[in-house]
């Protein structure tokens, strides 16, 4: 059997983050969260994910430098951008290398949908 997926939602509002989880989760995938900007690229680094779900309103640091960080160290790493912020952001995320922009509330069946074609089924 294969190993599942893993996914890494950064977000610092924990109904989000926690129903997002759930959501992504009974797509079969492994979900870790963080709500700490200055965490993530240690948690990154750590989960070796398959993709990142980014918020950029987050504890410590924004996620448009959480997103930098990411990219400078790990290219090919797909992240896709969630907010509660203006859909104007969406064209500064994408030109920074997000894989997708969702605003908040966030269609989690269309955000799990897009994980999907980015890096696949869960498992």
């Amino acid at each position: 059997m294969s190993e599942k997926k893993k996914i890494l939602i950064v977000d610092d509002e924990e109904d989000f983050a926690t129903l997002s989880a759930v959501r992504i989760e009974e797509a079969g995938y492994e979900v870790y969260t963080e709500s700490d900007g200055e965490k993530v690229l240690d948690r990154v680094r750590q989960i070796r994910p398959d993709l990142v779900v980014l918020d950029i309103m987050l504890l410590g640091v924004d996620g448009l430098t959480v997103l930098k960080k990411i990219k400078k160290e790990m290219k090919d790493l797909p992240v896709i951008v969630v907010t509660g912020k203006a859909i104007m952001m969406s064209e500064v995320f994408t030109m920074e290398g997000a894989a997708g922009f969702f605003k908040k509330p966030a269609d989690l069946k269309a955000l799990v949908k897009r994980i999907q074609e980015l890096i696949g089924n869960g498992h």
